[in-house]
């Protein structure tokens, strides 16, 4: 997915320098967009604001993303593959719409991220390690509490499920240990 929404921003950074002469940003713009995404919906949208100032919506999407569909990709949803927003205000000082659609496409591109996972990709060998000997050694401390006899003064609670876990003075002490989902 990170692909496909890279190609789609680079092609809208691309074509910029095509209609970024035009006072307004509107849907003249829209056949060089268009232009350079074939077989993709694209949609635009001015709101004018009662304040004085525009909200801008681009949206592209077609092809790898069917529009309103969600598509997970690790922990990342995307609704489509590019929804930009952009104001003609900010800070409350005016922005002028090639800025503001810059701005949005530089928050949106997902480069960064692709790039980090794939720096990621040469830990995981050593990180698999490491997950295996703390889930060891969580899986022995929770041993040792279980290990514990019931106390002799327990009255009403003398069953071996209220005893089988840490108490909870011992998981705020050692969260790690006591307080993850590792059984």
């Amino acid at each position: 997915m990170y692909e496909e929404r890279i190609a789609i921003i680079q092609a809208i950074r691309n074509s910029i320098p095509n209609f970024e002469h035009y006072k307004d940003f509107t849907k003249r713009c829209l056949p060089f967009l268009q232009a350079v995404l074939p077989g993709y919906t694209v949609y635009l949208n001015v709101e004018e604001s009662p304040l004085g100032y525009n909200r801008y919506e681009l949206k592209v999407w077609g092809k790898g993303a069917a529009y309103g569909e969600i598509q997970k990709e690790d922990a990342v949803t995307y609704q489509n593959p590019v929804s930009l927003y952009w104001s003609s205000m900010q800070d409350s000082q005016p922005v002028k719409w090639q800025d503001g659609l810059r701005g949005a496409l530089d928050r949106m591109d997902p480069t960064d991220s692709q790039e980090r996972e794939l720096q990621e990709r040469e830990l995981i060998p050593e990180l698999e390690v490491l997950n295996k000997q703390v889930a060891i050694l969580i899986r022995r401390a929770r041993s040792l509490v279980r290990e514990l006899p019931i106390p002799k003064s327990a009255t009403l609670r003398n069953k071996d499920t209220y005893w089988k876990d840490a108490s909870s003075k011992l998981r705020k002490e050692f969260p790690i240990l006591f307080d993850t989902d590792i059984k």
